[in-house]
């Protein structure tokens, strides 16, 4: 494993309702855009961030906080068909209409949704630690979607279920979730389906990596390896990194990152 010295300390600007960092420069070239998974933040990717200023990266390296998280206000509902259409427009608003879509954790099935239904928008897929095809290990611990489902269906239920659900998260491992974050992921996992995320793998077309740590304590190697058929692709294994390899193995994946390209 390996770290840059120190990593990005640049906070978060605010534009037109979104909240995200903006590493290099801002010219013709299609820039990376890192989704984070649930909950997250521009703070996922800030070692890897670290790294690329580390080895000189040429290109734009864009952290953006998703809808109903950190200090994003640009609002979008919790199905990956409302997040990727909102996901469209920060592209066409910041990123110049074309972007590298970098994925971590459940982000990964937001950056399928954009490259399967909006291809046109979407040049190439880094997916690290990505949400597979069938439940992993993670998912199998969270309580049944038809119980959260009657859980948020009041305020009363929502009051009761909310900071057990929340202490349940940092038991995995999701360490300073606040019940608005809780309350966010369970919307998001309790609007989208296995079956969707499987539709939207099958119909992605742009040149794709996988990057995994084999110590993944909530995705499991065999989950990642079934993706990985169904693209097509070789998973970049790492033997150690646990669940953030873009921070564990920041250094190695930067040296890996798409390097820049015209518009």
């Amino acid at each position: 494993m390996t770290l840059p010295k120190s990593p990005s300390d640049q906070s978060p600007t605010l534009h037109k309702g979104w909240s995200f960092t903006s590493f290099g420069p801002e010219d013709d070239t299609v820039p990376i855009i890192a989704i984070h998974g649930l909950p997250g933040s521009v703070r996922d990717f800030r070692w890897l961030e670290g790294a690329l200023n580390e080895i000189e990266f040429e290109g734009r390296f864009i952290r953006l906080e998703m809808p109903g998280f950190g200090q994003t206000t640009r609002a979008a509902g919790p199905s990956p068909q409302e997040i990727a259409h909102a996901l469209v427009d920060f592209i066409d608003e910041v990123a110049g209409g074309r972007a590298v879509l970098m994925a971590h954790s459940f982000g990964s099935v937001y950056a399928a949704e954009v490259a399967a239904r909006y291809p046109t928008r979407v040049t190439e897929l880094v997916f690290i630690s990505p949400v597979s095809l069938s439940p992993h290990r993670g998912y199998r611990k969270l309580p049944p979607m038809p119980l959260v489902r009657a859980a948020l269906a009041s305020k009363t239920t929502q009051r009761l279920f909310l900071p057990r659900f929340t202490k349940a998260m940092e038991s995995m491992g999701f360490k300073n979730m606040t019940d608005r974050d809780s309350l966010r992921v369970l919307e998001c996992l309790t609007n989208w389906s296995w079956e969707r995320q499987a539709e939207n793998m099958r119909l992605i077309a742009q040149p794709r990596t996988i990057f995994h740590a084999k110590d993944d304590r909530l995705i499991e190697p065999e989950r990642v390896e079934e993706l990985a058929e169904l693209l097509g692709v070789e998973v970049q294994w790492f033997e150690t990194g646990g669940h953030n390899p873009q921070k564990t193995q920041a250094m190695e994946i930067a040296a890996q990152v798409p390097s820049p390209r015209p518009t």
